[in-house]
């Protein structure tokens, strides 16, 4: 099938044992390349998804593993367009298979992307680091990336990421309201400790993450109670019409565009 006229372009490596195949015709890598010349930040969005290709019996004989469909797609924000940039199908999801399918997209002489999303997978999160940045394993990567964030290192450094990986908002926080402990708090304690996780994921440094789990913390603590809560190691005490409060300011201060709340739920 790969030596087909009709496929001879488009199928660039097959495999039977492991089954795989990955493929992405011309046009598709002329159109990459003409966004990424044209855009400062070129942005790649990666995902699997497994319910698109069934399992079936290789030459008659053996069945399949589970096979996930892999896309890579871009979203032109000028053009107000997307478009799909390459994919794989494959029954193995290591990180060897996935970055060895990017690897054989970079080496068709494309700009490598500037950032990438995907969902909550270690397997892919490990294969674009080691595809897009400089470094071979995604902890060294993400031990830079906290170097940076606490100012060890500078943002002109060579050890800055050539590309930098972000999961997916939508399936990060999809997992935390999952967590078991999650599960068993009261609504409102839920919804505060989800909308505080979404807020710390969006905060731009380290003071905003620090305010924003104390008094995330301090509310929930203190929920639907009038005590107070000593906080060291000053001693200060908090109650929750007073942690709200603070919670708030520092929201509008922080996420302007965030809209207010009512005074049960914090977002």
């Amino acid at each position: 099938m790969k030596n087909e006229n009709e496929y001879k372009n488009i199928i660039h490596d097959i495999g039977y044992d492991p089954f795989f195949v990955h493929y992405n015709c011309a046009e598709q890598v002329h159109i990459y390349r003409s966004y990424s010349c044209t855009t400062e930040n070129p942005k790649l969005v990666i995902d699997a998804t497994g319910s698109v290709v069934k399992n079936f019996l290789k030459l008659g004989l053996v069945k399949t593993k589970f096979i996930f469909l892999y896309e890579a797609l871009v979203y032109d924000r000028q053009k107000n367009q997307n478009f799909t940039v390459i994919n794989m199908i494959s029954e193995r999801h290591c990180n060897i298979a996935i970055s060895k399918w990017l690897l054989k997209w970079t080496s068709t002489d494309v700009i490598k992307p500037k950032e990438t999303v995907c969902d909550n997978s270690v397997a892919l999160l490990s294969a674009i680091v080691k595809s897009f940045t400089q470094y071979s394993s995604l902890q060294d990567y993400v031990k830079v990336c906290a170097d940076l964030l606490t100012n060890e290192i500078t943002q002109t450094s060579y050890f800055v990421p050539k590309c930098f990986v972000k999961v997916d908002f939508a399936h990060f926080i999809k997992i935390c309201s999952r967590w078991t402990p999650i599960k068993t708090v009261p609504r409102s304690v839920k919804e505060i400790v989800l909308r505080s996780i979404g807020l710390l994921i969006k905060s731009q440094s380290i003071v905003e993450l620090r305010s924003l789990l104390l008094l995330g913390t301090i509310i929930s603590a203190l929920d639907g109670c009038r005590g107070e809560l000593v906080i060291p190691p000053r001693d200060v005490y908090v109650n929750e019409p007073v942690a709200l409060t603070s919670f708030r300011t520092l929201i509008i201060t922080v996420h302007p565009a965030l809209p207010l709340f009512n005074s049960t739920l914090i977002l």
